[in-house]
């Protein structure tokens, strides 16, 4: 595997069909082909029809599809200190897909993709890239990446994932989105949205998860060690080196100080419950990502259906986990806990005492026959946070959060989960063809994060709102918390909504904060999470359609 100051290959080609080719900065354009060897500012290309995939040394894999051209600005790999580890990609167009090897997984801050519009940093990730001079679309396989157009505060240069309110994040679970950047905006839409669907506009040669497999089976075999072998072609490397270091972890240029982003393998021990009716538990999913699910505490463990609480002004009873009741409820409550009765004895005693039985024989009531009521759908969307941020993995969940529910969406802190998603895809809704529709929030969860720790916040004057006409939504709603500069933040979004799947997704312009969600099945029920990166904001709601 290279070292700092190692020079020579840092790649190996396994895999070419069709005209590919190689050039060492401004050196003669040469074919290149399986077994050659690739280098640090090497730029290679495919023409029409042709593929190139390449085993990188730490056991990442490249694939370069047809009409694509790629540089390797840095690729600088320290074992013994993966802090320095260093992985710059320069996507100039065309179709890329990328597998994180074991140097971008020991630094995921020291890993960058670009594009001539957009910065990609990673969570540890395979994705794959579409490009050109006006726009970038990113979809992920596996883990997540952040997706920010260049700007003042995210330099072309630096490492890592940029921050800011002009990020955004995507991640496997967000299989039926994409990362687009246009305009230097950049949002999640849904792939029947968007301009360009990378895996769709540029296609996989059949022996690319093949060549994916070879590449992870070799480092399995090494140990994680895919050190690229000598051979007959390393005078093309012209006197490269491996790149050295323009940035470093934490230091170096303001764009890489300010540009990192916490990964969810980051912990905080300390992280803060943002509402104190939710309990949490942490479960691991099939693709071996942990994170921890939140439902809101409920009296009837059994029951899937959200809680109507009446008007009144709310306080809180301490039954186990947190819940807010209404004052009636919660004096029943505390008298269940003086007395020692049920909540349904305290009833049948104060029943008893106010109309004590008599042998007065029962009057006849004319019963007329009852109209049906509808069975309400029920509750569709649950929320959890990432495994780093979860108030503590010891609280037990009154319902089952994990069977039947698959997640669909998320954002730095929080994920989304349905019932409803089936073998990765939602189902096509039944909704109005016109007419607008009014949703109340049933539950809620804000946070704000500060120096990678949680801080709780509360939610407020929540409004969602949907155009059929127009296929479009409107939301907003306050954030309360002491960790915010001004105590409180006003949040709004539009966005459009997909009819053939449901989900609801952000548009940059009329947004300041990034919106992805879905409606249910029947249109009844909607879910999202939100997320406003330059206040450090992130929530997750359910809602109900308003009667």
């Amino acid at each position: 595997m290279a070292q700092p100051s190692q020079t020579g290959a840092v790649g190996e080609v396994v895999f070419s069909i069709g005209r590919t080719q190689a050039r060492m900065g401004t050196a003669e354009t040469v074919g290149i082909k399986q077994g050659d060897q690739v280098f640090v500012n090497q730029t290679l290309s495919t023409s029409r029809g042709g593929h190139l995939h390449l085993r990188m040394s730490d056991g990442a894999f490249l694939s370069l599809r047809p009409d694509s051209v790629v540089t390797i600005a840095q690729y600088l790999v320290d074992v013994a200190v993966p802090s320095n580890n260093q992985i710059r990609l320069d996507v100039h167009k065309g179709s890329v897909r990328s597998v994180t090897g074991a140097a971008g997984q020991a630094n995921k801050a020291g890993f960058r993709l670009n594009t001539p519009v957009a910065a990609i940093g990673i969570r540890g990730t395979d994705f794959t890239v579409f490009t050109d001079n006006q726009l970038s679309s990113v979809s992920v396989r596996e883990g997540g990446v952040v997706v920010s157009p260049f700007t003042s505060a995210c330099s072309r240069t630096a490492l890592g994932a940029c921050a800011g309110v002009q990020s955004v994040m995507l991640s496997a679970y967000n299989q039926q989105m994409v990362a687009e950047v246009v305009q230097q905006h950049a949002s999640i839409i849904a792939k029947d949205e968007a301009q360009v669907v990378p895996d769709t506009i540029n296609p996989a040669h059949p022996a690319e998860d093949k060549s994916l497999s070879n590449v992870q089976e070799s480092s399995q075999n090494t140990g994680g060690d895919a050190a690229v072998k000598p051979s007959d072609t390393a005078g093309k490397s012209n006197g490269s080196t491996v790149a050295s270091a323009t940035t470093t972890k934490g230091t170096g240029t303001m764009e890489s100080a300010s540009g990192g982003v916490p990964t969810s393998t980051s912990t905080s021990k300390d992280a803060a419950a943002a509402n104190t009716g939710s309990v949490a538990k942490t479960v691991t999913t099939t693709n071996g990502s942990t994170f921890t699910l939140v439902s809101s505490a409920s009296t009837n463990s059994n029951s899937d259906a959200a809680v109507s609480v009446a008007p009144l002004t709310p306080i809180t009873a301490n039954v186990g986990p947190k819940a807010s009741v209404t004052s009636e409820l919660a004096s029943r409550i505390i008298a269940e806990n003086e007395t020692g009765y049920t909540l349904k004895q305290i009833d049948t005693i104060a029943n008893a005492t106010v109309n004590p039985p008599t042998n007065t024989p029962p009057a006849v009531v004319d019963v007329k026959p009852t109209v049906p009521v509808a069975t309400p759908e029920a509750q569709v969307f649950y929320w959890g946070r990432w495994n780093a941020y979860a108030e503590n993995a010891d609280q037990a969940i009154l319902r089952d959060q994990v069977k039947n529910k698959q997640i669909f969406t998320n954002n730095s802190v929080h994920v989304l989960a349905t019932t409803q998603k089936t073998q990765g895809v939602m189902p096509s809704p039944v909704l109005p063809a016109t007419g607008n529709m009014e949703f109340v929030m049933d539950k809620g969860e804000a946070v704000v994060m500060v120096a990678e720790k949680v801080r709780a916040a509360e939610i407020s004057n929540p409004k969602l709102a949907i155009n059929f006409d127009t296929s479009r939504f409107n939301t907003s709603l306050d954030v309360n918390s002491t960790a915010l500069t001004n105590g409180t933040a006003h949040l709004n979004a539009e966005g459009t909504l997909s009819r053939s799947s449901g989900l609801l997704a952000s548009s940059v312009v009329g947004s300041n904060m990034n919106v992805s969600g879905a409606l249910s099945s029947t249109g009844s029920q909607a879910g999202y999470v939100f997320e406003q990166p330059a206040t450090g904001i992130s929530g997750a709601t359910s809602w109900q359609v308003q009667p």
